[in-house]
């Protein structure tokens, strides 16, 4: 007993050891945190002005920020001469790796009617038990005479330049009231301009507190307007009427697009009602307005002075200028001379065409590259066009190349200028080039030059065209493809679980090999000569196979045992008859009578005979649930080959072949001879005839889309475009004459084709198979995941094929993603083109209702439905409007449908 509590007392010191170890432990981890947590707060003080009047008034601004439970408020000192007033007080919240930072900023107003100097002392604020000082500040003051409250002048205190006065011609919209704590502008530089010439548009957003709540911002809408954002967003503080506000200002570059009375819209800026916005706000700030809304702005605009010179670029701005410059003033003839031509404009040059350059006699001109570049910096849109030629001359000699001009609207002066550039004088020198009129080498590549570029001639048809309209995933043989790895699967798995099942049951496995075990033995017993070593055998068989199937002992089956199973099986014949058998073994083997005078074989064949009987009719029930999951695999399998066998899925077969003179194959052929002759309607007759004859091929709508393009009618070669490339999405002939004629299009800014490179790559990779190959690779895919499960089951699942399981779904659910989309962009989504050379959108449908905008040939645009003639379309964003239903042409034809 002494031993024993001496061991307990030295387990309780070593415990009481540990336990201190970690309470120090803990201490000291607190200490540090709370050490750390004191040393990241951190309290700051500053007034908007240093320098003042008598008589002004300056804000004071007290900051904390770190990890703290609460915020005393802060005391302030008594001055001379200065009276402090309470401005509120504003607080945000920031979680990071788990701690929380808060920042509260406390203003104070000082109205000061000292005439001299004075200091405000370090400020003291007790927090969490540490005590936090603010530097001194130093303000000077100047005496006025004895003049009071004066209002001191709008400064910005905060780092970035000031934000710009209005002037005379500013036009501002005010949501709120000059003097809350929020209210919200929206304001112009001019309020008459010129169709094309550049108005900025400013919203501003002041707020003297900080709002628990992010606001919502919505833009006004400028219709009538091309509108380009002028980033970045700028933050500055400014007084108004002798308070403090922040400042957040965003602004956006207009040019009007038509002549007369435009209206920028109403900017909202709203705050949203939650819980923690009235829990935490105070009572000041809950009566705060919680939307604010700006009144519309009306600008008039001008047409452009009449008359129009006839090489007027459509530049209208006040600033221009225009540089012109060779690489080099000394060439040797036939080589090339690099002209570099600058545009430099204080606005919108996307609407140019070109710049006119053109080339001296005994000069060939070539067209390089063209580079439009936009410069924000001043506040206003600034664009510069670059454009280089390429010239070579082609005799020696002092060569003086002609003045590039342009001709632009300066909108201050309300007069047509023309911006001139000389490039100056090139001197050619002789070379061993061939002189003009001589035949060139064909050796150098310098001497092949690309003059121009064209569409690519039309495809000729190679075998029959497809007739197929619907695509493989809408057609029943895609879903019974589908379905039936998930049905092979599901009898594989009920195999499985039955084959387990009976496994673990030592009964089932012995009446599953009952018989088995019995045709052996019985196969054994017909090669025995001794007739009764045989019959022995033969009975001990029969009770075997007995004892198997009731789960019992070999040694408790009789003969009436026997006889009873085949009664129970209501085979009653059967049974008695194995139970004769096993009787004249018996006899035979105990002498107990004479027995019958068969064979041992034929004994042996009856016994096989009888036993097969009463097997099959024991487990008729478990076969005939394997039939099942047999049978529903069989039709699944059967239905498929039989789609297989019966041609192409969904293929459009017609009734009656078509008459001599008639196939959409030979159509095709005379259309492709027609269009090589030049006449392009009889082209556009044979390939329309093709079509309507049920030819839904990519051939047939590339050249269809080659016979527009030839005709001028650009929307209906893009739509046959569209369709061919949906069909032949890698065929290059068909992207590159797409391209080709949207380039020649007037919408060419809303164009929504230009995507970030990784974006663009990844609709390249969905783009890049039909949807029908799509609809087969997810068909394969699946195919594949299930016989891998179906393996896992069977044999296991170890880490290899967990990853290949792993890599496989993933990969099917990318693709059934993928699918979805492309069936979705083709089948639901209505994409159109506008077929007239220009149609006029308006907010409703009919002729009543106000124009909102124009659109011309060869846009691509989204309908949103029908109504009496009239069709709704969309380009993104606020650009909806109504059409008529004449003015488009879908790119999903009616047989699609």
């Amino acid at each position: 007993m002494v031993a024993g509590g001496s061991a307990q007392r030295a387990r309780g010191k070593g415990r009481g050891r540990v336990a201190g170890a970690v309470i120090g432990l803990v201490w000291g981890l607190s200490a540090w945190l709370a050490s750390a947590d004191a040393a990241a707060i951190t309290v700051s003080a500053e007034v908007d002005q240093k320098r003042i009047q008598q008589g002004d008034q300056i804000v004071l601004t007290v900051v904390v920020q770190g990890s703290f439970r609460t915020a005393p408020p802060v005391e302030m000192p008594r001055i001379d001469g200065v009276e402090f007033y309470s401005g509120g007080t504003s607080q945000s919240f920031n979680f990071s790796n788990g701690r929380t930072a808060a920042t509260v900023s406390s203003m104070y107003y000082l109205r000061v009617s000292r005439a001299t100097g004075f200091t405000i002392p370090a400020l003291a604020l007790e927090i969490d038990g540490k005590t936090f000082r603010t530097q001194p500040i130093k303000v000077e003051v100047s005496p006025t005479g004895g003049k009071q409250n004066r209002v001191a002048p709008p400064t910005t205190t905060a780092p970035g330049p000031a934000p710009p006065q209005s002037t005379q011609q500013d036009q501002a919209a005010l949501a709120g009231n000059a003097g809350d704590e929020i209210f919200i502008t929206t304001s112009v530089d001019k309020t008459e301009a010129y169709v094309g010439e550049q108005i900025v548009l400013s919203f501003r957003y002041y707020r003297r507190i900080t709002p628990w709540d992010n606001p919502t911002y919505k833009p006004p809408r400028t219709e009538g307007f091309w509108r380009e954002d002028l980033p970045p967003e700028r933050n500055f503080r400014q007084r108004v009427k002798s308070l403090n506000y922040q400042v957040t200002e965003i602004r956006y570059a207009l040019f009007p697009t038509r002549a007369g009375e435009l209206f920028v819209e109403a900017a909202e800026l709203s705050f949203p009602d939650d819980l923690f916005g009235r829990f935490f706000s105070t009572r000041r700030r809950r009566s705060t307005a919680r939307q604010f809304r700006t009144e519309p702005i009306t600008i008039r605009v001008r047409e452009l002075p009449r008359p129009v010179p006839a090489d007027f670029s459509g530049v209208v701005a006040d600033d221009v200028k225009l540089t012109a410059t060779v690489d080099r003033d000394t060439v040797p003839r036939g080589e090339p001379i690099g002209l570099a031509v600058t545009l430099r404009a204080s606005g919108l040059l996307k609407t140019i065409d070109e710049i006119p350059v053109t080339a001296p006699e005994h000069v060939r001109l070539h067209d390089s590259t063209e580079q439009l570049d936009v410069d924000i910096s001043s506040g206003h849109l600034r664009s510069v066009l670059k454009v280089e030629k390429v010239l070579v001359p082609t005799q020696e000699g002092s060569l003086e190349l002609p003045p590039v001009a342009l001709v632009y609207l300066h909108p201050g002066r309300g007069r047509y200028e023309t911006a001139r550039a000389h490039p100056g004088v090139v001197q050619v020198i002789p070379s061993d080039l061939p002189v003009a009129g001589e035949e060139a080498s064909g050796f150098l590549r310098s001497e092949i030059a690309r003059l121009s570029n064209d569409l690519a001639f039309v495809h000729p048809v190679t075998g029959s065209l497809d007739l197929r309209w619907r695509p493989w995933l809408e057609s029943w043989q895609w879903w019974l493809l589908v379905l039936l790895p998930l049905a092979s699967l599901a009898c594989w798995r009920i195999y499985l679980i039955r084959r387990a099942a009976e496994a673990r049951d030592p009964a089932g496995l012995r009446r599953r090999l009952a018989l088995r075990e019995a045709q052996r033995n019985l196969g054994k017993l017909s090669k025995e000569d001794d007739r009764l070593a045989a019959l022995t055998a033969l009975s001990h068989t029969v009770a075997s196979y007995v004892a198997a199937r009731l789960d019992r002992p070999t040694a408790s089956i009789s003969s009436a045992v026997v006889a009873g199973y085949g009664e129970a099986l209501e085979r009653a014949e059967a049974g008695r008859r194995l139970a004769a058998i096993m009787e004249l073994c018996d006899q035979e083997r105990f002498g107990g009578g004479a027995g019958e005078a068969a064979s041992t074989a034929e004994l042996v064949t009856e016994t096989r005979g009888l036993l097969g009987k009463l097997d099959r009719v024991a487990g008729r029930a478990s076969a005939r649930v394997a039939a099942t999951g047999g049978q529903v695999v069989g039709l699944l399998m059967l239905g498929l080959l039989l789609t297989t066998a019966s041609g192409p899925v969904g293929a459009v077969v017609a009734a009656t072949p078509p008459a001599p003179g008639v196939d959409p194959t030979r159509l095709v052929a005379e259309g492709n001879r027609a269009y090589t002759d030049g006449a392009v309607d009889q082209a556009l007759e044979l390939y329309l005839e093709a079509r309507r004859l049920g030819a839904n091929d990519p051939v047939v709508h590339f050249n269809l889309g080659n016979v527009h393009a030839r005709r001028g009618e650009l929307g209906y070669a893009i739509a046959s475009y569209l369709r061919a490339q949906r069909l032949a999405p890698r065929d290059g002939d068909v992207t590159r004459n797409l391209n080709w004629v949207r380039s020649h299009i007037r919408d060419l800014a809303l164009r929504d084709d230009q995507l970030p490179p990784v974006v663009a790559q990844a609709v390249g990779a969905v783009h890049f198979l039909t949807l029908d190959e799509w609809s087969f690779v997810l068909a394969f895919l699946l195919w594949c995941l299930t016989a891998f499960v179906a393996w896992g089951w069977y044999r296991g699942f170890g880490d290899g094929l967990r990853r290949l399981l792993l890599v496989l779904a993933t990969a099917l659910t990318v693709t059934m993603a993928v699918v979805a989309w492309r069936w979705y962009d083709e089948r639901l989504r209505s994409l159109a083109v506008v077929i007239v050379e220009e149609v006029e959108v308006r907010s409703g449908p009919a002729t009543t209702f106000p124009v909102a905008f124009k659109l011309h040939d060869g846009l691509t645009v989204d309908l949103r439905g029908e109504r009496e003639g009239w069709t709704r379309l969309a380009l993104g964003g606020d650009w909806v409007g109504w059409v008529p239903v004449s003015t488009v042409t879908a790119v999903r034809l009616a047989s699609q449908e």
